[in-house]
């Protein structure tokens, strides 16, 4: 603990190397305290992924939630996982979905693709894609993991 209190106070945040083994080592706990006091996002990311092994995709969600809320790409991508994986499928598209022009970018667009694909919803995924069609990122839609 004291090592994460250090890592918080100097770097602004704590390494994911140190993340990954403070929750190798059971800290899983404060992993989950830092994302939240210290609003810690590699202590939210390594917290998600401690939850959802743990079958916890709830208190997954609130971990990632307040991140995700803020609209930061890679914070919606985690929830939108965290959301699949727990069976909140709509809610999980609807946090994925692009929310304005300033989002019309290929990644973002892909990303909902591949969470079209997740929840089973290719038919709809076709539409969503036409506009990227021609770009190499189309066949690969659909193979990327979770959390």
């Amino acid at each position: 603990m004291d090592d994460l209190q250090w890592q918080l106070s100097n770097h602004g945040g704590v390494l994911p190397r140190i993340v990954d083994e403070i929750l190798e080592r059971g800290g899983l706990e404060a992993l989950v305290a830092a994302a939240r006091e210290r609003a810690d996002w590699f202590c939210a990311v390594g917290a998600v992924r401690g939850l959802c092994a743990a079958g916890e995709f709830g208190r997954a969600w609130t971990v990632v939630e307040p991140f995700a809320a803020t609209g930061w790409h890679p914070a919606v991508r985690t929830g939108a996982d965290v959301l699949l994986r727990w069976g909140r499928v709509d809610r999980a598209l609807e946090l994925a979905h692009p929310k304005g022009p300033q989002e019309d970018t290929v990644g973002v667009w892909r990303d909902y693709a591949e969470v079209l694909v997740r929840a089973g919803r290719v038919d709809d995924d076709f539409g969503v894609l036409r506009p990227y069609e021609h770009g190499g990122w189309v066949r690969r839609v659909g193979t990327a993991g979770g959390c």
